[in-house]
């Protein structure tokens, strides 16, 4: 592919539209339904698309990129090792978060699994978000 500043917010804009509908579909759903499997192939379709967008960069873009996802990706692995360990010596706190997450009362092993999972996720895009705001805020200087 060919360097396209409009192709890359096309295929990252598709990727947020899509995890916007997820986001809607789940409050509108709630837990029962086809939702593990519709979540896992709008969250496939989301990885393709953005890594799609990589694609529409040149070269000295994307290695940019590639560093600001490697560098916010260890600040979330690391931040969920805190984590982790801090919520099991909370269960009560643990409790309330699972049921949040899963809008009902669960102790079941799969959906700890699930949350533990999506804040490795989470934190891994927070850590990316944080790199790149600093990394604007250094240039910025």
């Amino acid at each position: 592919m060919q360097y396209s500043r409009k192709g890359f917010w096309l295929s990252q804009a598709a990727a947020a539209g899509l995890v916007a509908l997820l986001v809607a579909y789940s409050f509108w759903k709630g837990t029962g339904g086809l939702l593990p499997y519709f979540s896992a192939v709008v969250m496939v379709l989301c990885g393709a698309l953005s890594f799609r967008a990589l694609f529409h960069l040149d070269e000295i873009q994307q290695a940019e990129y590639t560093h600001i996802y490697a560098h916010g990706a260890l600040i979330g692995v690391f931040a969920t090792g805190v984590l982790i360990p801090f919520l099991q010596t909370q269960p009560a706190l643990l409790q309330t978060l699972m049921d949040i997450q899963f809008r009902h009362s669960t102790t079941r092993p799969v959906d700890y699994f699930i949350a533990g999972f999506t804040l490795l996720l989470v934190t891994q895009i927070i850590g990316s978000m944080l790199v790149q705001l600093a990394m604007r805020l250094k240039s910025r200087a």
